[in-house]
């Protein structure tokens, strides 16, 4: 190979090896950054929260006393105190319990002055409604404040005293962290650009060294970016941390002040608060109101403890403040009559840093994911140019091999990275966008788009085989890369709900012939079943990453602007396809129809299908179940039980990011085993005990860590359902008549009923018995079933 040559594929490999890096480690800077921010947020505003409690109780003790809220004399100059005496409030209001403005003190001209007043009002009346008791949202965002309710109490919510916080001064809190992470970033480009330089020469140097690129770059990458990963991420923890314990003490701080105040103005009024009675039920308040605090404790100057709520450890950080006796003396100015010290709670601390750790390791999952697939996009192009150069045609007598499997894995997350940009706020744009249609009422328009999805998907799962036994599954394909890129453009551009329901049905017809035709893709490669379950590792990989990413977007560029972006990105899957088309053509393997397939296709090979009892075994015993449990019990019935326990949805997704997780690590793994198997039956078998199984381990220990394994356990099932019963259908005698394509679409599409009566079977099932029995009867069914079902296949044989 001449210099030139190898100078440019080295120059090529580095800048795919960059961008690969840049997008990695941009891509977790933006997930971290945004866990951050939000964190930080909500410590700065719990703050304001407790200084709008403190007003809230003493109103509600003039409340007690028989002022009416209507006509609350000095409510205006406890607002004014309060905006003067907490930095960072525009405006201090008195709301009743429909959310009408009764008194106010605001900045003149400042910002918020202006903003939606009909959200801020809804918002009011969500919180004083009891609208956030169920984890909604604690505050209201405008563009340039943050607003915070705190209901009033008297014989049931009367009103709330409502605080507007200049966003300005929640963001310039958390402007370090942005700086830091694009420090960070920068930082780790340049080591790591260095480093893969230096490797890069190394990797490429021989053609056998070349011949194994790919795989020993991905390698390298893995490593080198997945261990910035992690040190960024402990930089990370370190920095909040440190922002986290500074909050807990301006919070403290804070209620200090307030108490300060209120102290010394009965001092003023000549009162001895040394033997004042009710301190330690005061102090109990404060700490049972602020989580920050482990204890609280009032003592003299001399030392002499008067009260005391909590622990009071002084091994922990101590805020101390002095309550004083202003002149009491013509010689001296004040005189400090009594001590208050706030114990921090380090285990608040330790438990928010713990959470913030869980969150950036899932966020360091969803962006390793990433660099996993770049990787294999890289080892793809890699490949592509080797094979340009005379001197790698053969190396060590084996040709570098196309793989249409890898292009297939590749191309199904590039279409599901951008698909699934915006799976998760569909809901709440239909919402936003809903206008009365069709007479339907706002719930079920609200569904309608998802409703739609769907539909049009289980049209598009029973077309595809027809289209590919026709045109071959490439063009299949393509035609559903396109109709999925044409969906999202207009439901980026359309602004109503018709709009949207008709974008997500184009969006699902584009997405069944995608799903499918990367399935019937597989059916020709020697290894189908490691193929297969490839695919749908690609598949996961790309609907988590993609979830991520569009809820990230969501939140900078708006809901109409994601949908574009992933329109234009969504074509990217054909290039990858095309690099990965064998450059000869043998066999018509590319483009003609699969083997196997009957001449003219007549309908009465697909009656004769339908009727094949193995088929019937197989989808009744086996593939139905399957379905069921997986809709019934993960998508259904496991949400509603955790939420029941109080478990936060942000625990719920992860479950979710599991079963996903389960496709892309153990999925390639069983579909080698499948391939190297002469009884496919066994395997399909395991489908249906894991299934039961992972219904049982619930029903006897309803926990979050029962239900991490349960939701593992039914996630190794569908990892063997998908290649195995495929594995099984297309090997019937009717299926080669039928041709595997039209096979693998029909056997799908009947699969598919289980998915959607699982929900429904489980619902009344729950209205006649427990949950437990429930779980017990379905777990035990599906095992005797999957038992049952190697013996049932062998009888059918001969009945065939």
């Amino acid at each position: 190979m001449s210099w030139n040559a190898l100078f440019k594929f080295r120059l090529c490999v580095g800048a795919l090896a960059v961008a690969t890096l840049v997008m990695t480690l941009g891509f977790n800077v933006l997930l971290s950054v945004s866990t951050l921010d939000r964190l930080a947020t909500d410590s700065l505003l719990s703050g304001y929260r407790a200084a709008g409690g403190h007003l809230a109780q003493s109103v509600e003790r003039g409340l007690r006393f028989g002022k009416p809220l209507e006509q609350y004399a000095g409510m205006g100059e406890m607002l004014r105190d309060l905006q003067d005496g907490t930095p960072g409030i525009l405006a201090a209001e008195i709301v009743d319990a429909g959310g009408n403005v009764l008194y106010a003190v605001r900045e003149q001209g400042g910002p918020g002055a202006n903003e939606d007043r009909q959200a801020r009002r809804a918002h009011d009346r969500n919180v004083l409604g009891g609208g956030t008791q169920g984890g909604g949202q604690q505050y209201w965002a405008g563009p340039r404040t943050y607003r915070i309710v705190v209901a009033l109490h008297h014989n049931g919510v009367v009103g709330g005293v409502a605080l507007e916080v200049a966003a300005s001064r929640i963001t310039a809190a958390t402007q370090g962290f942005i700086r830091w992470a694009v420090a960070l970033l920068a930082l780790a480009c340049l080591v790591a650009g260095a480093t893969l330089a230096a490797w890069i020469g190394l990797l490429t140097s021989t053609p056998e060294a070349r011949s194994r690129l790919g795989r020993s770059l991905g390698m390298t990458l893995l490593v080198l970016i997945g261990g910035m990963q992690i040190a960024y991420s402990a930089a990370m923890l370190s920095l909040f941390d440190s922002f986290l314990q500074n909050a807990m003490r301006d919070k403290a701080a804070l209620a200090a002040r307030f108490l300060k105040r209120d102290f010394e103005y009965i001092v003023h009024k000549g009162v001895d608060v040394r033997g004042l009675q009710g301190g330690k039920e005061l102090l109990e308040r404060i700490v049972g109101d602020h989580p920050e605090l482990s204890g609280a404790s009032l003592s003299t100057p001399d030392g002499v403890k008067v009260a005391s709520a909590g622990k009071t450890d002084d091994s922990v950080p101590v805020l101390e403040e002095s309550f004083d006796r202003y002149w009491p003396s013509r010689f001296r100015q004040r005189e400090a009559v009594l001590h208050l010290r706030l114990y921090m709670n380090q285990s608040h601390l330790a438990d928010n840093v713990r959470a913030l750790g869980v969150d950036l390791a899932t966020s360091m999952a969803i962006s390793l994911l990433l660099l996993l697939e770049l990787a294999r996009i890289m080892g793809l192009l890699s490949s592509r140019m080797l094979r340009a150069m005379p001197d790698q045609a053969h190396v060590d007598g084996a040709p570098l091999r196309d793989s249409s499997a890898q292009a297939l894995r590749t191309g199904g997350f590039l279409f599901f990275l951008a698909y699934d940009m915006g799976i998760s706020f569909i809901p709440v744009l239909a919402r936003a966008r809903y206008a009365p249609l069709w007479g339907l009422p706002e719930q079920v328009l609200v569904g309608l788009p998802i409703s739609a999805e769907m539909i049009c998907a289980g049209a598009a799962l029973l077309v595809a085989g027809m289209v590919s036994e026709r045109f071959g599954w490439r063009t299949t394909f393509v035609v559903g890369v396109a109709a999925a890129a044409m969906g999202l453009f207009v439901g980026g551009a359309s602004a109503s709900l018709g709009g949207l329901i008709a974008s997500r049905g184009i969006c699902g017809f584009g997405f069944g012939l995608v799903l499918m035709a990367a399935q019937i893709g597989t059916l020709d490669e020697e290894d189908a079943g490691y193929s297969l379950a490839g695919v749908f590792a690609g598949i996961f990989a790309g609907s988590i990453c993609g979830a991520a990413i569009g809820a990230l977007l969501a939140e900078r560029i708006g809901f109409d602007l994601v949908f574009s972006v992933a329109a234009c990105l969504i074509p990217v899957a054909l290039l990858i396809l095309f690099f990965g088309r064998p450059r000869r053509v043998s066999g018509g393997l590319a483009h003609a129809p699969a083997h196997g397939v009957a001449p003219g296709g007549a309908s009465g090979e697909a009656w004769n299908f339908l009727r094949d009892p193995r088929m019937h075994v197989l989808l009744g015993m086996i593939g139905i179940p399957a379905a069921l449990c997986l809709t019934g019990f993960l998508h259904y019935l496991l949400p509603l039980m955790l939420t029941e326990v109080d478990t936060s949805p942000s625990d719920i997704g992860r479950l979710f990011m599991l079963y996903g997780l389960c496709f892309i690590t153990v999925g390639p793994m069983l579909g080698r085993w499948l391939d190297r198997s002469p009884r496919k039956d066994l395997f399909a078998m395991c489908t249906g005990l894991l299934s039961g199984a992972a219904l049982l381990i619930f029903a006897v220990s309803p926990t979050l860590t029962a239900a991490a394994l349960s939701v593992a356990v039914i996630g190794t099932a569908q990892c063997l359902a998908a290649p195995a019963t495929m594995m099984c259908v297309i090997g019937l005698a009717s299926s080669r008549r039928l041709g595997r394509g039209k096979t693998a679409s029909v056997y799908r599409t009947l699969e598919r009923s289980g998915q959607v009566l699982g929900p429904v079977l489980f619902g009344v099932a729950l209205v006649r018995c427990s949950v437990t029995w429930t779980l017990v009867a379905a777990g035990v069914t599906v095992c005797v079933l999957a038992l049952a079902f190697p013996l049932c296949w062998r009888i059918s044989r001969g009945r065939q």
